[in-house]
């Protein structure tokens, strides 16, 4: 049993698959004190290990006493300026990249500008016996260092970002008191499946087909014409996108491309089913993972239909609830769409980014 007293620690980087069990039973004590259903199992994790995103790099730091128990962890995911995105959200303590999988976009038809950035995203974890003794702080400095001496040019700055829930005030003011300043507010949104669900109505001219059904690289088109003015928003390549078609994980059959008469994809609709985490938890539940309308096409309908044909399939899997996230400020509106169809407020989550330069 670790004691609440903090003995002298050392530090190593994660060796591989021999780390995961351990690093399990660390998550699941974590799990324990705050529960968020976030905790990660040994076969997410081994996965992860054995199909790693294109581009950018992960690395995990663990702190330990003397007998080899952890005690705190340190996970980031360091994307290349110039190639590279962030891998998908997952549902565990790692770093969240993007926690809005909702992704509207900004009606705005100008065209995003970026710089070149090193785009750092940081999780630290410690356990519930060593908390609030310092040990946040120091973990948070290594972060810090190893970030600015890895970068891959000194002259590109470094943006470390961090996911916080919006009620752990005191993992909030470690973050503050390093210069990190909160940047956005989303929020998980959750709607109950056996409500009555309105069927979707697609407007004249369009259709809803499955993804596989098209060419991966009209897909990435897509997806870049859609998002391009969104929060952030960094290009996804085909190598990436073709990284989430092999993943063991993918669902073929909860992917949906809407489609205008003229063979035109304008827009898309994909869900998730975890039936691990399902299995798990003893629940029924599915994620609207992915929602966008391509610029041009907006304000017709497109959105809400494809929302509801993908409530409409988990309905169809037997599912109990569906979520969704969001950004509290999207400037299309999206989760004013959201609570139209029945959905409600389950959590929030707070960004905060400092720039290192």
């Amino acid at each position: 049993m670790i004691t609440a007293s903090l003995p002298l620690l050392t530090t190593r980087p994660e060796r591989g698959q021999a780390d995961l069990p351990a690093l399990v039973a660390f998550y699941e004590a974590c799990e324990q004190a705050d529960p968020n259903d976030h905790a990660p199992t040994l076969a997410q994790l081994q996965r992860r290990l054995d199909h790693p995103p294109p581009g950018g790099r992960q690395h995990r730091q663990y702190w330990e006493t003397a007998d080899g128990q952890r005690v705190g962890v340190v996970t980031l995911w360091i994307a290349d300026p110039r190639t590279d995105i962030p891998p998908d959200p997952a549902p565990d303590p790692d770093p969240a990249p993007d926690p809005d999988p909702s992704h509207q976009g900004n009606p705005s038809p100008k065209p995003a500008t970026y710089a070149p950035v090193v785009i750092s995203h940081l999780g630290i974890m410690v356990h519930p016996s060593y908390r609030h003794q310092g040990l946040e702080s120091s973990l948070l400095d290594w972060a810090e260092t190893y970030v600015q001496t890895t970068r891959p040019d000194p002259l590109i700055p470094v943006h470390v970002r961090v996911v916080v829930n919006q009620d752990r005030r005191e993992e909030q003011a470690v973050y503050e008191s390093h210069g990190f300043r909160q940047t956005r507010w989303f929020q998980d949104l959750q709607r109950p499946l056996s409500l009555p669900l309105e069927a979707p109505q697609m407007p004249p001219g369009f259709g809803m087909q499955r993804a596989d059904s098209f060419q991966a690289e009209d897909w990435v088109a897509l997806f870049n014409d859609t998002f391009i003015d969104h929060w952030h928003f960094v290009p996804l390549t085909l190598a990436q996108y073709q990284h989430r078609l092999q993943s063991p994980t993918y669902q073929p059959d909860l992917a949906w491309v809407a489609v205008a008469d003229d063979g035109t994809l304008v827009g898309f609709c994909t869900a998730h089913i975890s039936q691990e985490d399902n299995a798990r938890h003893q629940r029924q539940e599915g994620w609207i993972t992915l929602l966008g309308t391509r610029r041009g096409y907006r304000r017709q309908g497109l959105g809400r239909a494809m929302l509801l044909y993908g409530l409409q399939q988990l309905q169809a899997a037997g599912l109990d609830t569906a979520l969704i996230g969001v950004d509290r400020d999207n400037p299309n509106h999206a989760k004013t769409l959201y609570e139209s169809v029945g959905f409600a407020i389950k959590d929030g989550w707070l960004n905060y980014s400092k720039v290192l330069c």
